[in-house]
């Protein structure tokens, strides 16, 4: 057996659809895998032109790939349809070659693998997405106004003076729960964001994002007073992330924030680099009421007693899914080792941008 049967014994044996293009786009070679899933035999082959193998819609791009490659290219990554005998689409992606002789290009050989299933299952997760993004978004348009048209009789009836003033405390109770249906409805637009394809990323001053941070959770708290104490200075460190980042230190301030007794609220916020890695540690401990350690295991999931998607902020669990996007990790342990009711330190690892010296 010389070298040419051999290799063409070892392409029938494989599972790819193997085929070769003369220059008049007839079949030199088809191997047995592409005969069995396209529905063909060897006699079939004689009066057989690739055009008959194609489904209309990959024509012209299969006909500009052979052409290349005759021409010399060698092209990888190559995706059209073919054709079967009984008409039904086969899905197919690979590399095509020139093949040699004497130096001289003969044909063009293909390596392809049946992708249909796999093609089926993204085009449903596609439709099912884009079903769930359709609804998502006019849901949120549509409560939005009805929320706004509720809010706007609600503060007409507040400022009338012949109401009584019981009844403006009960007008009052209703404005507060279409303000909760407000905030719901914009955690829910910024946690349908979360699943964007390659989201922008930028570099972020960590020190400007804690102190961004804090001057937000300020205003959700005007009757306390918000205390950061950290050994973190103005472009010292850099994080890159999306634009969801500052939402994550807002969320463990406001956390802290929201569960201290006390009218002066104290986090330390320090980080520090670890050597020879990406990572930045940064730690964030608070003075509150802290967190028993039966609860530990389940406030990433649950976001239990301490936030929730209808409180201010984005959440716990969701803080935990997007620094895991970001291919960081967080955890939970006590401030003081041993003694929850000390406060609580969140730890999170984060990368660092690219920029940085390692």
């Amino acid at each position: 057996m010389d070298d040419y049967q051999l290799i063409v014994s070892l392409i029938d044996g494989t599972n790819d659809l193997v085929y070769s293009v003369l220059p008049n786009r007839s079949f030199e070679f088809v191997n047995n895998a592409w005969l069995k899933q396209l529905g063909y035999t060897e006699q079939d082959l004689t009066n057989l032109k690739l055009k008959d193998t194609l489904f209309p819609g990959s024509l012209r791009k299969h006909d500009e790939l052979v052409s290349e490659v005759l021409a010399g290219a060698s092209k990888s990554g190559a995706e059209f349809t073919l054709l079967t005998k009984n008409g039904t689409r086969l899905d197919v992606e690979g590399n095509m070659f020139p093949r040699m002789e004497d130096k001289n290009i003969v044909a063009a050989t293909g390596f392809f693998r049946n992708v249909t299933e796999q093609k089926r299952a993204q085009n449903e997760i596609e439709d099912a997405r884009s079903k769930i993004e359709f609804i998502t978004d006019l849901m949120i348009h549509d409560l939005t106004n009805i929320n706004q048209e509720i809010l706007s009789m609600f503060e007409i009836f507040l400022y009338d003076p012949s109401l009584e003033r019981h009844h403006k405390s009960l007008v009052q109770e209703g404005i507060n729960e279409v303000e909760k249906a407000s905030k719901l409805i914009a955690n829910v637009r910024k946690v349908a964001g979360f699943d964007e394809v390659a989201p922008e990323q930028i570099d972020w001053d960590v020190w400007k994002v804690f102190k961004h941070a804090q001057e937000e959770v300020a205003l959700k708290f005007p009757e306390k007073i918000l205390h950061l104490k950290t050994n973190i200075h103005e472009n010292e460190y850099f994080l890159r992330a999306d634009r969801f980042l500052p939402d994550v230190f807002f969320s463990l301030l406001h956390n802290s924030t929201k569960f201290d007794r006390s009218d002066e609220v104290v986090i330390e916020i320090n980080a520090e680099p670890i050597k020879h890695t990406p990572f930045l540690r940064i730690e964030v401990k608070d003075f509150g009421p802290g967190i028993p350690d039966a609860e530990k295991a389940d406030i990433f999931i649950k976001a239990q007693r301490r936030e929730s998607i209808l409180g201010t902020g984005i959440g716990l669990s969701l803080v935990k899914a997007l620094v895991k996007n970001y291919g960081g990790y967080i955890n939970i342990e006590d401030r003081v080792e041993g003694d929850y009711t000390k406060g609580v330190n969140f730890i999170l690892m984060l990368r660092r941008a690219k920029s940085v010296d390692l």
